[in-house]
């Protein structure tokens, strides 16, 4: 578990959206660094609300690679680590097409110096159900067809022992002609027995009496079977759709709540001998336990054994929606601001014609880079810099009476003679010193060149920098986010159960909850002790919650 992650503070879509401009830095995973965020006319990284996460639309970079979405969480749930090593374990020994494929990542992005989790899914383009319908009703082989490939994804579903927990029309994207499913929070797997539901799902399209008990391989019968009754409705009767359409297909809760009532129901069997038997059996789950609704693939077949792109009616051309700009911005280098220095003395800038005590000096131009190939230039630069450093103009009047003393003058020369013979020597030693600091600079400095890789003024032409991994290949590229499925079923790690489950502990009250309680999130973040596992945490003394029953 992370350190932080029971902490009460849950970033904004806003704080995640300011994070996600520079995923150089905020993100951990390597091959997401290079990543350009889908943007809108303002710049700002296009975010979807959901019900328990922001969704991000991440573009490939220079480099290359697969449209990504980023996940990123609204809230705490205690073992959502657990489910998503839970799913990612059965669905890759049982690949379903439908499903995107998926990375958790629990350290995943960095806001307001915290990591928080992620879960990196493979980008599904295309329109929701419902708005794939607002063009597709009165075309009623393309409704037929997408009925047909209803039952194929959900027999898919049934096959792996998998269920979605939320089927509804905004996590049913049609990808050409096939349908894909999205929002995977609320999936079961059969390693996830015993646990309870994340969500319920839409209300629109569960059993009424649904509640997060209810979490097992049949919990998308009803569900399944009021998508599939909406879609052959909607290809015979396409008036349907402006009838009854709102936040959601057909149904409503009303509807399920009390079908005697409906005014849609006596609309569908009016249809048709199949829609009249479709319509009673959605009835009788209506009023029966919420598992109890029959599977979909029992109920009805495909009407054609064929692969569904070898039948396919043509393409239903649906008008783009989408505030995104056509071109995203160039990536975004991180930005360190420069720590606050003490603003010094302000002083009277320096006058062109009057010289004073008080007059400052003039600010000196930008030191320039000195190209360490230049060994003749960077001489004489050492050697005036050596002279003029060390206030040459004072010292060398010393020196000169020192050698015209004890040197010159056995030689005769005094005077003039032998001030030019000081200062020849004086100038033999600087460059000798200058050329020393120059071989030496030459060999230890790197040339560093301006913005745009152009030499600076006066360095002679530009030659290649060095870099970290001089006469070796480059760095390989990061491995892929998505490792293949492999062709056999992998060892499976062990069934998650009940029992070593994390619990949350009040200190204060000595229970114990599951960490998906509604008392667990009330707990005071100083009363708060997390365990491993009910076991644990009775050991400690602690007895458990008489609500959710860990």
């Amino acid at each position: 578990m992370l350190p932080n992650a029971t902490t009460n503070f849950w970033p904004s879509a806003r704080n995640y959206a300011e994070a996600v401009q520079c995923p150089l830095v905020c993100f951990e995973e390597p091959s997401l660094k290079r990543m350009l965020p889908a943007v809108d006319r303002l710049g700002m990284p296009l975010v979807t609300s959901g019900q328990f996460a922001y969704v991000f639309k991440l573009n490939p970079g220079d480099a290359g690679g697969e449209t990504l979405a980023v996940r990123c969480f609204r809230g705490f749930l205690g073992d959502r680590e657990e489910r998503y090593r839970a799913l990612d374990a059965h669905l890759n020994a049982h690949r379903i097409g439908a499903l995107p494929r998926f990375k958790y990542l629990p350290k995943g992005i960095l806001v307001a110096g915290r990591r928080y989790p992620v879960l990196v899914m493979e980008w599904v383009e295309g329109p929701t159900l419902d708005v794939y319908l607002d063009e597709a009703v009165g075309r009623r082989e393309a409704l037929l067809h997408l009925a047909d490939e209803w039952v194929r994804l959900v027999a898919a579903l049934r096959e792996a022992e998998v269920a979605h927990g939320d089927l509804q029309h905004g996590n049913i994207i049609v990808e050409g002609g096939r349908l894909r499913l999205v929002d995977l929070d609320g999936m079961y797997v059969p390693a996830l027995q015993g646990f309870k539901a994340s969500e319920v799902g839409h209300q629109h399209y569960q059993h009424p009496a649904r509640d997060v008990a209810h979490f097992s391989a049949d919990t998308d019968n009803f569900s399944a079977l009021v998508v599939y009754l909406s879609l052959i409705s909607l290809a015979e009767r396409p008036e349907l759709w402006g009838e009854h359409h709102d936040e959601n297909l057909l149904f409503t809760r009303a509807d399920f709540a009390d079908p005697a009532a409906s005014a849609l129901f006596p609309k569908i069997e009016a249809l048709g001998e199949e829609h009249a038997r479709l319509a009673e059996a959605l009835k009788a789950a209506c009023t029966s336990d919420p598992e109890s609704a029959p599977p979909l693939t029992e109920l009805v077949e495909p009407r054609s054994t064929l692969p569904g792109w070898m039948n396919a009616p043509a393409d239903v051309e649906v008008r783009a929606r989408t505030r995104e700009v056509a071109r995203a911005p160039a990536l975004r280098e991180p930005h360190w601001p420069a720590p606050k220095t003490r603003r010094g003395t302000p002083a009277t800038p320096e006058s062109a014609t009057v010289q004073g005590l008080f007059h400052a000096a003039a600010a000196g131009a930008q030191a320039v880079p000195r190209d360490p190939a230049d060994l003749r230039g960077n001489t004489f630069y050492f050697a005036k810099s050596a002279f003029g450093d060390s206030y040459g103009y004072i010292w060398w009047i010393p020196l000169h009476n020192f050698f015209l003393r004890y040197i010159w003058a056995a030689f005769g020369a005094e005077g003039f003679a032998g001030m030019m013979l000081t200062l020849i020597a004086l100038f033999v030693l600087l460059l000798f010193y200058g050329l020393f600091r120059a071989v030496y600079y030459a060999e230890t400095a790197t040339t560093a060149l301006p913005a745009g890789g152009a030499p600076a003024p006066g360095l002679g032409p530009a030659r290649p920098a060095a870099t970290l991994f001089a006469g070796h290949a480059p760095p390989p590229p990061p491995p892929p986010l998505f490792a293949p499925h492999a062709t056999g079923a992998p060892p499976a790690p062990p069934p998650l159960t009940v029992a070593a489950r994390p619990v949350v502990g009040n200190r204060s009250l000595g229970i114990y909850h599951l960490p998906d309680c509604d008392w667990a999130a009330r707990v005071p973040q100083r009363q708060r002790a997390d365990f491993d596992s009910p076991t644990t945490a009775a050991a400690a003394g602690y007895r458990p919650c008489r609500v959710c029953k860990p």
